[in-house]
């Protein structure tokens, strides 16, 4: 490329700064910087973040608080925020809402639009890849001696533990195993005859942190807001001073309107920011409010 066409599509000589154009020579180019400048930051930004975790009294792992942090879990963090600043710097004022709509044209194909990994995953923290220990019990009646029955049986376990767990405050929503990296040796429980497995495996889990920008469907409209479903999340309430430019029209099918015709109302989709976050352990949900108060915000 010439230095215009490289002026054209942001690259300076610190790093490449994406516009909008040409995603996937950005991607490559801020590739090669990363791992240039400390090829750690780039393993982040590929795998994404380092979670510092620790072994709780149920035998789980749980990310540790700030107070156990130790010299090397704050050079690992470390990693973490200097791999976002590149990225931050690489991206600039772009807005991300137009930064993904030129990463979905570049990812579009026969197979529909596919997910992009790598350089962008990590602007999607709400996503946690990690590593668990569990303990799986299996009853008695259930061992078997040619051993294949007995992985069944541990992972069968697993997922409806796994299932029933839910969410946790740390970690989110529990969405899915994904691999089961190691199955230890069984002990036997001295009152029941049970064995319990302590295994090792990798699962996806889902987070909502204030400011991330997500889309919802309402599913109940009253007068001074309404209820939105996100993914795992079933409590997302938009209130209506949270919704500038919207009035509030009652009637059998009530709905929030805008000077532009624009509806709110049952099973439409709308993008929303969050505001902020709330962890019910009763539930063990985590319920949400959220606004409209930006650009590229409403009604889908």
């Amino acid at each position: 490329m010439s230095t215009q066409e490289l002026s054209a599509i942001g690259y300076d000589n610190k790093s490449p700064k994406f516009n909008g154009n040409n995603y996937a020579w950005w991607k490559n180019r801020i590739q090669n910087v990363i791992m240039g400048i400390d090829y750690e930051c780039w393993l982040v930004v590929k795998n994404g973040p380092n979670i510092i975790l620790k072994t709780d009294v149920e035998g789980n792992q749980v990310p540790k608080k700030d107070s156990e942090l130790v010299i090397a879990d704050y050079k690992l963090l470390e990693k973490n925020a200097k791999a976002m600043s590149i990225l931050q710097q690489a991206i600039g004022d772009f807005r991300k809402e137009e930064c993904q709509k030129e990463v979905n044209n570049e990812c579009m194909g026969s197979e529909g639009r596919k997910r992009v990994y790598g350089v962008t995953n990590y602007l999607e923290t709400m996503f946690i890849k990690v590593q668990l220990p569990w303990n799986v019990i299996i009853p008695c009646e259930h061992m078997d001696v040619k051993g294949l029955m007995l992985q069944k049986s541990v992972i069968l376990r697993l997922m409806e533990d796994f299932a029933a767990k839910k969410a946790t405050k740390e970690l989110g929503y529990l969405l899915a195993v994904t691999t089961l990296d190691n199955i230890g040796e069984g002990r036997v429980r001295q009152q029941s005859g049970d064995v319990l497995f302590p295994v090792t495996f990798s699962c996806l889990t889902f987070k909502i942190f204030r400011g991330e920008v997500l889309e919802g469907t309402v599913h109940k409209v009253l007068r001074h807001g309404v209820f939105l479903r996100s993914g795992p999340i079933e409590t997302i309430f938009l209130s209506a001073q949270k919704m500038p430019g919207y009035q509030h029209v009652p009637g059998e099918n009530p709905m929030f309107i805008s000077e532009k015709q624009s509806k709110i109302e049952k099973d439409v989709v709308v993008r929303f920011c969050v505001i902020g976050t709330k962890w019910v352990e009763t539930e063990r949900e985590f319920q949400a409010v959220v606004g409209l108060e930006g650009d590229f915000l409403g009604p889908v």
